[in-house]
């Protein structure tokens, strides 16, 4: 071992309390080699959250928009910049994105994100799972130490191979680098001032001027890859509403269509894919790390490229609809939907729910803590992180603090029967369920804009009241496959023997337009109006492709590869591992996978899906999951079906989810908020009109005023147990276990 790599004497590093506002800020020393010993310098500093900057003008982006000269367009992309498309342009000239205005528009002010006073960044990395503690950082008071001197240091400090592997690989030749590193900056063997240290996480990767992601020491592949992404990623805009379109100055300008193929080579896939592999993708606490992140870099080895690059990346090879078999679609899948930019204003049962499939993390507690950060700050106050509480009670707080917050059940609709922590009650998500059990929060709208009404009766009943709807009388096994062509072939072994002789469904349309809805969870365009690329009913029942899920077409083998469409695929994942059911009425649809017969279909107030009950002794009932009943979506359990020709239509809300519900009538072109079904409001009443949400609001919600008063509630009040009662509707209170 020579002089560099050598052995320094010094006691073990004592760490000193955190005062009031303090952090802990790691400088790193400068070495020559790689191999040199570890120096750093540990500093306490006071850390005050700024209050957050708006836009100069006072303009949002729906201003903007609206201020526009006829024929423009514009759209946030995700970094913040405005881009401006005239569809219209002068004769000969082409129509094209651009950074720059319409020349009678004054640029729109870009928002300043708030800073630190001190300039430091944040590492974003994987502990590893091995809990040896091998390396040794020495902690010294001299800026000029070096790495084989011993006389100005003033203690040893025992961390993991991967963070002295990423030290000796992030640190400057000729400069020091100051970085929050959670591991070293946290006391780790303090579990108060963990507690607290979780609570300022937002704060400190919010604050800093630059998070550095390390993937790991860098590979023989590891550099194309990310050579690959960069160039990827900036040939395309994303916005914050999820709409794609070329980079005003990219070289590739068809790259951003999803049926566009992109020219890889087999070595470039696997690249992708050994990448995407990497244990970073797969950590809990990186989500809130990089969403928070004002700028980022990711290194792999001595390789460093831009996040945004990557980010975009990522977001734009999930969009195709042809990618290869070395890239895992259902990884893909999870890395999109956990790496889009927070957003304070996204529900919260929509940031957790999302994230939780197939995440890592030692403590199962962090499931809950790790997100802390992308919390709304009122909601974020109302969870205190205890280490020394026991998983099942911080799930079970959290539930309950959530129903209580936000006057919804939206947290039931990811239980499913299959604890994996003793004593957590039915009702409470695991929160680390597989990624084929996910649930995503979607337009099922099964009791409308009610809220919930619930008590909660410690240690572990909660009360709710709803309404049964039918019980479950035939059930398949779960549909399994290892991959999209095993569960095609799966698909199509249960299709109903009926099919196109049965007698018509209960909502009076053919048994078989029923079966293609229910598959499909009804992301038809029908009920999407502006999802152009979706398909319509009538084109999705035809079934008239090689790849058909059912009817004549599925008769035929399938060829050798499929390459499934975005219904097709999106149709496949959503019933993975759920179970085809029919229930007593006649009701089909698809189950949880722990369904059994004799399990009741219920309607609960506050919750947007149907859920799966099973009775159990003393009027208490087990939740078994959330479910896709047809017929049983747009509040029908509970106003019933909607008249004729009226149906319920999903559109994006201000920051972009489809998560606004309106109805539609053909006949008269008529679109309204007000559902047909229910009495006018209460002359005490107000619908609050162009709503803006914000973190919040739940999922589903639409705003009401009381004029006397001068309350304002997130939920219809013609949809309390009262007013529904009055309407005939049999609700029942079910306490849950």
């Amino acid at each position: 071992m020579g002089a560099s790599q050598s052995s320094l004497p010094a006691n073990q590093y004592q760490y000193k309390p955190l005062e009031n506002s303090d952090i802990r800020l790691i400088t790193i020393l400068p070495a020559k080699s790689i191999e040199d010993n570890i120096l750093i310098r540990i500093a306490h500093v006071t850390l005050l959250a700024p209050q957050q900057h708006e836009p100069t003008s006072g303009m949002s982006f729906r201003d903007v928009a609206k201020d526009l000269p006829p024929g423009w367009i514009v759209r946030e992309a995700l970094d913040g910049r405005l881009v401006f498309y005239n569809p219209t342009p002068n004769r000969g000239e082409e129509s094209r994105w651009t950074w720059v205005s319409p020349p009678t528009f004054t640029t729109w002010p870009q928002p300043c994100r708030p800073y630190s006073d001190h300039k430091y960044e944040a590492l974003s990395y994987v502990w590893g799972s091995s809990p040896r503690k091998t390396a040794i950082a020495y902690v010294t008071t001299d800026s000029s130490a070096t790495p084989d001197q011993s006389t100005t240091i003033l203690a040893e400090l025992i961390i993991r191979p991967n963070l002295a592997d990423a030290i000796r690989h992030l640190r400057y030749q000729d400069r020091e680098r100051t970085i929050w590193i959670d591991a070293i900056s946290i006391n780790q063997s303090d579990v108060a001032e963990r507690d607290e240290q979780v609570t300022r996480m937002s704060d400190i990767y919010r604050l800093a001027y630059r998070v550095v992601v390390w993937l790991g020491p860098r590979t023989q592949d590891s550099k194309h890859a990310l050579n690959t992404l960069e160039y990827l990623g900036k040939q395309v805009v994303i916005s914050t509403d999820n709409f794609r379109m070329p980079a005003p100055d990219a070289a590739e300008p068809t790259w951003y269509s999803p049926k566009e193929r992109l020219p890889y080579d087999p070595k470039t896939w696997r690249a992708i894919g050994k990448l995407f592999s990497r244990d970073w993708f797969e950590r809990l606490w990186v989500i809130q790390e990089i969403k928070l992140a004002r700028d980022a870099i990711v290194c792999c080895g001595s390789d460093q490229v831009k996040w945004s690059c990557i980010r975009n990346g990522i977001f734009t090879l999930f969009a195709k609809e042809d990618t290869n078999p070395h890239v895992s679609r259902i990884r893909l899948e999870l890395t999109n939907r956990l790496f889009w930019p927070a957003n304070v204003n996204n529900p919260i049962s929509f940031v957790i729910i999302n994230a939780f499939t197939s995440i890592k993390c030692q403590d199962k507690r962090d499931r809950i803590y790790g997100f802390l950060g992308l919390f709304y700050p009122d909601f974020r106050s109302k969870i205190d992180p205890d280490y020394r509480s026991p998983a099942e009670h911080v799930f079970r707080d959290f539930v309950v603090a959530h129903i209580k917050h936000f006057q919804r059940l939206e947290l039931l609709c990811a239980c499913f029967l299959q604890p994996a922590t003793p004593g957590t009650p039915s009702w409470v998500p695991e929160f680390s369920g597989p990624a084929e059990a996910s649930f995503r929060l979607l337009g099922y709208f099964a009791a409308g804009y009610s809220c919930s009404w619930f008590e909660f009766d410690a240690p572990n009943i909660l009360r709710v009241t709803g309404r049964e709807c039918t019980t479950v009388t035939r059930l398949t096994r779960p549909i399994e496959g290892k991959d999209e062509r095993t569960l095609v072939e799966t698909i199509r072994r249960f299709e109903p023997s009926d099919l196109d002789t049965a007698q018509p469904y209960i909502t009076g349309e053919s048994f078989r337009t029923a079966y293609a809805k229910s598959l499909a969870h009804n992301w038809l365009q029908e009920r999407y109006p502006d999802r152009t690329s979706y398909q319509t009913e009538e084109r999705w029942a035809s079934q008239d492709s090689a790849k058909a899920l059912f009817g004549e077409h599925a008769k035929t083998p399938l060829g050798k590869g499929i390459l499934l469409s975005a219904i097709e695929r999106r149709t496949v994942a959503s019933i993975r591992n759920r179970p085809y059911m029919v229930t007593k009425e006649g009701y089909i649809g698809f189950g949880p996978p722990a369904a059994k017969l004799g399990d009741i279909v219920c309607i609960l107030l506050g919750c947007s899906h149907p859920m799966l009950l099973r009775p159990q002794l003393d009027n208490k009932y087990l939740v078994v999951g959330s479910c896709f009943i047809y017929g049983l979506h747009d509040a029908i359990g509970l106003l019933g079906p909607l008249p004729s020709p009226w149906r319920a239509q999903v559109f994006k809300d201000s920051i972009g989810l489809r998560s606004v519900h309106r109805f539609f009538n053909p006949d008269t072109n008529t679109l309204s908020d007000e559902d047909p079904r229910l009495e006018p409001l209460d002359e005490s009443w107000e619908r609050v009109a162009d709503v803006q949400r914000t973190g919040n609001d739940p999922y589903l919600f639409q705003r009401f005023k009381n004029k006397l008063t001068g309350e304002v509630i997130n939920s219809d009040p013609r949809l309390t147990p009262e007013a529904l009662k009055a309407r005939g509707v049999d609700l029942k209170e079910f306490s849950l276990i």
